[in-house]
C-alpha cells in the first residue's frame, strides 16, 4: 500500500509539472502555469508522506511482532478463581425475626 501511494505521489508530482509547463501557453496565463504546477506538487507530497507514513507503521509493526515471539509466553493459571461466595437467601427482617432487645442494647446517653 505504501508503493502504490508513494506511486501515485510521484504521478501526481510528474503530471503537474508536465501540465503546468508544456501547457503553460493553453492554459491562458503564467499564474494558471504555477498555480497548475504547485497544486502538482503539493498533491504529490502528500501522497508520498503518507507512502512514507505507512511504510514506516509497518516497519514498527513488524518490529513488534518479532520483540513479542522473543518474549517468554505468561504461564497459565493452574487453578480457576473460585466463584464468590453464596448470598443468604432471606432478607435483613428475616434474619431480626426472633431477635430480643437487651438493656446493653440501648443507646443511653
Amino acid at each position: 500500500m505504501s508503493r502504490l501511494l508513494k506511486g501515485i505521489g510521484f504521478f501526481l508530482f510528474a503530471v503537474g509539472l508536465l501540465v503546468g509547463v508544456l501547457g503553460g501557453p493553453y492554459l491562458g496565463s503564467f499564474w494558471t502555469a504555477l498555480c497548475t504546477v504547485v497544486s502538482g506538487f503539493l498533491s504529490g507530497m502528500i501522497f508520498i508522506a503518507l507512502g512514507v507514513i505507512l511504510e514506516q507503521a509497518e516497519e514498527n509493526r513488524d518490529y513488534l511482532h518479532y520483540i513479542a515471539n522473543l518474549l517468554p509466553k505468561p504461564d497459565q493459571p493452574a487453578e480457576r478463581r473460585k466463584a464468590p461466595a453464596k448470598k443468604d437467601p432471606r432478607s435483613a427482617l428475616e434474619k431480626l425475626k426472633d431477635y430480643k432487645f437487651e438493656p446493653s442494647d440501648s443507646q443511653e446517653s
